[in-house]
């Protein structure tokens, strides 16, 4: 039903397969993203982790239009985190994302850069540009940093999902026995416990 919502020259557009640009902004906001019509249709469908995720949403509608309309030459420039892309916990999103679009261009600076604040918790900010016409996977960004006032290019910056996760990395594997040895952490991503 969100066809119908369109204007009629935009739909007739897309039904004749004219190429497209979308250039997005979209709010960087996690947890409950789950609120919304598109949040609760991807958990509904099995994309959990990646529903909670705003620009994840707006990425997966794009590509029901796609789908839906059988568009072949879409682009799509976001400015966002590219945390998404680094996570294999979104390894079930990314792949039906990277089987309608390759990646084309992008660079990435640090949020410190951005918001312009040096106390800043850094984190990665990028611009990118994915196709349908293209077929890459490998994300490879320009690198940049502030040097008074001015963007600098530092080098390149390949973005690639970690192979190996901390729990195994922490396994010890010359050890013929050990015993787990419970510990309180305020960190989130330990579940209140670690190893």
């Amino acid at each position: 039903k969100f066809s119908e919502q369109l204007p009629p020259n935009l739909v007739a557009k897309l039904e004749a397969n004219e190429p497209f640009i979308f250039y997005i902004n979209p709010p960087y906001k996690l947890g409950s993203s789950l609120r919304t019509d598109v949040g609760q249709y991807m958990y509904q469908i099995g994309y959990s982790r990646a529903a909670s995720d705003v620009c994840i949403q707006f990425l997966y509608r794009i590509c029901l239009l796609i789908e839906y309309y059988k568009l072949t030459n879409v682009t799509i420039g976001i400015f966002e985190p590219v945390t998404w892309l680094l996570s294999n916990y979104l390894a079930d999103f990314k792949d039906y994302f990277f089987s309608i679009f390759g990646f084309k261009a992008g660079y990435g600076f640090s949020s410190c850069d951005f918001t312009g604040l040096s106390t800043s918790i850094p984190w990665l900010l990028g611009y990118l540009v994915f196709s349908t016409q293209e077929k890459n996977t490998d994300i490879v960004l320009d690198a940049y940093k502030l040097v008074s006032g001015e963007p600098k290019k530092l080098g390149t910056l390949p973005l690639k999902p970690v192979d190996t996760r901390l729990y195994d990395w922490c396994k010890p594997n010359d050890v013929l026995e050990y015993t787990y040895m419970p510990q309180q952490s305020s960190a989130f991503v330990f579940k209140n416990k670690m190893l």
